[in-house]
Formats: structure tokens, sequence, C-alpha cells
């Protein structure tokens, strides 16, 4: 009866091991899973992103092959309540035996379970950035919003320059799509696509990067990007770029390099536009790397510098700003313009006290009276931007309600 006995409890034992050697599909039915795997399973995080930083490795760290054969039983089980942290777990063991059971649930009927499984999946190969890619060269928008829709808020950061293509995309679906799925914060290849449209990129496009960044957190390499749009040819879109850089407020130190390469181009329109953004943001610059625009051959870019310079406290601008008066008379069209030129050239002379030599009032009216014989009887009020630059910038658009250049800067 002994022997019996024991040879009954060792067949019982024998029975009870058979699922780690049982491959699925056996006559014994469903696997079943060990405690010590449920366990595991089920501490690990909810996000993808963790695994590199947190708790995954190092709970999995030394883990038995038994978890690894529950793992996979379990991603052959669409509807197992530890499904996802399967996934999770198949990812950080990274053994490339999992990736058929990864690419079944990709067809699941849970969208968070696809998405999660879209993500694993593109940790073995990635599938994602290639198949957007045909996507977007066969111009299949049916694709380009599904495949974008399906990725959700778990794209991998290979998808990021793709997802911001979608984002600038004629078509109003997948411009949605991508929006909604598009990191707040722009990285990687995302901020390399970034910069790319924005220095070369079409109009609309540069104007769709402008509305995306509506909300979304503008770092410097991002505020570098809207700084290419300061030198656009359309009026719009450079004044869009500087309200966006505006609204971030008074520029510190960061600015100056930027300016500064701006300021030091062979493109007389970038020169331009850089003025306009240290004028209309208030952004810091030293007076130094202006002076060397008073001698710029484009007499509204030596103008507009002198008239910075001015506003900086520097009284000896204004002898450049009449020096350039008969320059800027050949290049100024309308005499709407010109009107507004003298109204700023009187404001300047009358306004200087305590920064230097004054400049008598007899020898302004003096100097007027010998340019046309026509001195003003009554001051014009100052303008904002100065009109003799349509000679280079035929844009409708004005700023007469942007603030005056602060004093204060350096």
């Amino acid at each position: 009866m002994a022997f019996v006995f024991c040879t009954l409890l060792l067949t019982g034992l024998a029975v009870t091991m058979l699922p780690a050697t049982t491959p699925q599909g056996s006559s014994s039915g469903a696997p079943r899973i060990v405690p010590q795997s449920i366990q595991l399973l089920e501490q690990l995080p909810t996000s993808w992103e963790q695994r590199y930083r947190e708790r995954i490795p190092a709970l999995l760290r030394g883990a038995h092959s038994r978890l690894r054969y529950d793992t996979m039983q379990i991603l052959q089980d669409p509807s197992h309540p530890l499904v996802q942290a399967a996934l999770l777990a198949a990812g950080a063991l990274g053994d490339k035996q999992f990736k058929p059971g990864i690419e079944r649930l990709m067809s699941s009927s849970s969208a968070s379970t696809r998405a999660l499984a879209y993500e694993i999946f593109d940790h073995f190969e990635p599938w994602a950035a290639k198949d957007l890619e045909a996507a977007f060269q066969q111009e299949d928008e049916a694709k380009m919003a599904g495949l974008i829709s399906a990725l959700g808020r778990r794209a991998p950061r290979s998808c990021g320059a793709w997802l911001l293509r979608g984002a600038i995309h004629p078509s109003e679906l997948v411009r949605f799509c991508a929006l909604t799925v598009l990191p707040k914060r722009l990285h990687g290849e995302a901020l390399s696509c970034f910069l790319e449209v924005a220095s070369k990129g079409e109009l609309r496009q540069k104007e769709c990067l402008l509305h995306l960044l509506q909300g979304r957190e503008k770092t410097k390499s991002i505020l570098s990007g809207v700084m290419f749009m300061l030198s656009s040819e359309n009026a719009s879109l450079r004044w869009q770029a500087v309200d966006l850089i505006k609204s971030q407020g008074v520029w510190r130190g960061d600015a100056s390099p930027l300016l500064r390469l701006a300021i030091q181009s062979e493109d007389e329109m970038e020169k331009l536009h850089a003025l306009d953004c240290i004028e209309k943001t208030q952004a810091q610059i030293t007076m130094d790397a202006l002076l060397p625009l008073l001698d710029s051959s484009q007499p509204c870019i030596a103008y507009r510098t002198a008239r910075l310079l001015y506003s900086f406290g520097l009284p000896s601008a204004v002898a450049r700003m009449l020096d350039l008066w008969s320059q800027v008379e050949k290049t100024t069209k309308g005499e709407d313009a010109l009107l507004q030129l003298r109204s700023e050239l009187e404001s300047c002379l009358r306004t200087i006290s305590g920064r230097g030599p004054r400049v008598e009032e007899s020898s302004w009216q003096d100097w007027w009276a010998e340019q046309d014989g026509d001195v003003p009887n009554k001051p014009l009020p100052p303008s904002h931007v100065l009109q003799p630059c349509k000679a280079l910038d035929q844009d409708s658009h004005t700023a007469s309600s942007a603030p005056a250049p602060s004093k204060s800067l350096k």
C-alpha cells in the first residue's frame, strides 16, 4: 500500500508540473499560469516608457524561464486580464520569440491593447515608421489617418517626424489625427523635422507649424526654428512669428546668438526682420552687434538701425538719420511715406534731452528748409514702422499697435 500511495503521490506531482512543459493546444486545456508569474506581471507599471528607467528591468532581472513560457501563453489569449502586462514583459525581456504573439495582438478588439502591441512590436522592428513612410509616399490619406490613430499616444519616437508631417498635411483628417497624437513637447526626430520645415518648408506648412505650437512647450530649439520665419517674404507669416516670440516674454541671453546670426547674414531681408524682431519683441542685444548695420548699402536697414540705436540712448545715431535722408528719399514712393519719415526725424530731434549735444530747433528748421523749402507748422504723429521700408518690403501689414522699443535694452 505504501508503494502504491507513493506512486500516486509522485504521479500527482508530475501532473501539476505539466503546464511548464505542455505546449499550447494540448488536450490538457488552457495553460495554467503559476502564481509567481502573476505576481511579477501584476507589479509591472502600465507605461512602456517607464521600462528604461524604473521598475521593469529590476522586476524581471533573473526571472525564471517559466515567466517566459507564461508570457508566451498569455500573449496568445487576447481576453486574458494580464495581456497588457504580458506585452510589457515581452518587450522588457527582449526575446524575439514573442514577436508572433505581439503581432497577433495588433489586431485586438481593445484599442489600448492594440496601441501597446504596436509600440512593443516597434521595439523589435521599427515597423511603424516604415509603414507611415510608405503611406505618406503613396499619399494614402485613409491609411495615414488609420495608422496614426492606431498608434495613439504610445507612438514611438521613431515616428515623430511622420507625426509632425501629418500635423501639417493638407488633409484635414490626417491633421486632426496627428495633432491629437503629437506630444506636447517636440523632441528627437519630430524636432529635427520641425526645424527642417521651418527653414525650408512651404508657406502653408510653416503656417501650420505656428498653429500647432499653440499650447505646446516652446523650447530654445523651437524658438530658433521660429526665427527662420522672421525672414519670410510673407508679411502675415512674419508677424505671426513675431507675435509668437513676443508671447514668450522678454528674451534673455539666448536671443543674442540667434539675432547676431541674422544680422550677420548676407540676406538684407533677414537683417531687416532681425531688426523688426529686436524692436517688436524687445529682445536684448548689445549695441556693438548693431553698429555695423549703420553702414548697410540699404538705406532702409541703416535708418532702422540708427532709429533703434537712438532708442537705446545713442544720440549720434540721429546724425546718421539725417545723412540718410537723401538716400531714403530716392527709395521712397508716395508723399505719405515722406511725411512719415519727416515726422520720425522731427520727433527724434525734438526729444533729445540729456543724451549728448543738443540740436537747436533753429538748425533743424534751417536744414529742413534747405531740403524742400517747406517747414511743417505742426508735428505729425510718430509712427512705429518706418514706411520707407516699403521699397524693400511691399507688405500691407502694419504694426501701429506694436509697443515702442524699450530704452532699458542693453
